[in-house]
């Protein structure tokens, strides 16, 4: 989904992941070309210029320092060929 993703509670000083599936729902081939995050407290894990066949999946995972205390939201911007950019907004809570 590229809606926004709660992660909760994140402990300060704890890194945390999450996982970003993209799925290729058209009937050519398409390229990760990149990703992007908001801030240096976010950290992108991606195969660069991966080939996603038609149906197939990858995977980006995103990584939160877990830095931040109280609300936080950041984000990551995912460029795919074809000009084809998507978002991902996801937000918590930093606590001790």
């Amino acid at each position: 989904s590229w809606a926004s993703r709660g992660l909760g509670d994140v402990y300060k000083r704890q890194p945390t992941e999450f996982n970003v599936t993209i799925e290729n729902i058209s009937a050519a081939p398409i390229t990760l070309n990149n990703v992007q995050v908001s801030c240096g407290c976010t950290t992108p894990k991606f195969q660069a210029n991966a080939v996603i066949a038609p149906g197939q999946k990858t995977t980006v995972t995103l990584g939160f320092n877990g830095a931040s205390m109280g609300n936080f939201t950041k984000n990551a911007t995912i460029f795919l060929s074809d000009n084809l950019i998507k978002t991902v907004n996801f937000h918590g809570v930093g606590v001790q």
